[in-house]
């Protein structure tokens, strides 16, 4: 997706970064994927100490308040129900799945292939890889 196409596009730089820093080019290449998941779990961090659960704010409080009608769990399950039983449901979930998986698998083993094949630099291939997956800017809605 697009996401990993701009991750994808940032790693040489963050690699660069390893490298100048004198890591050698696999305890640079470590280095920078270990960026992107510390990334998420510092802002997972954040999101959850300053957000609200909900639109109307924080269910406790919202229960505290007497006002747990507003989360609208009773419409909210029912929603969910019914689009649990369409089939349309179902066909758009395992399509997608399909198609996110094998879209996975190409961004992931492209830059070791174009390593390997074409006798690449980590960095060139990472950057060349980041192209398919800004791709998805367009693509995505085809």
């Amino acid at each position: 997706n697009f996401g990993g196409g701009v991750t994808l596009a940032g790693m040489p730089v963050i690699y660069s970064a390893f490298k100048m820093g004198g890591f050698t080019n696999d305890g640079a290449w470590r280095g920078a994927l270990a960026v992107p998941p510390t990334l998420v779990a510092a802002l997972s961090v954040l999101v959850f100490l300053f957000t609200d659960d909900t639109p109307f704010g924080n269910v406790a409080s919202l229960q505290k308040r007497q006002l747990s009608a507003l989360v609208g769990r009773t419409r909210a399950q029912h929603s969910f129900d019914q689009a649990a039983r369409d089939y349309r449901t179902w066909v758009m979930a395992l399509a997608y799945g399909f198609s996110f998986g094998v879209e996975m698998v190409i961004i992931k083993s492209l830059p070791l292939y174009l390593v390997q094949a074409f006798d690449m630099t980590q960095n060139g291939a990472g950057t060349l890889d980041s192209a398919v997956g800004l791709t998805h800017i367009f693509a995505r809605s085809l």
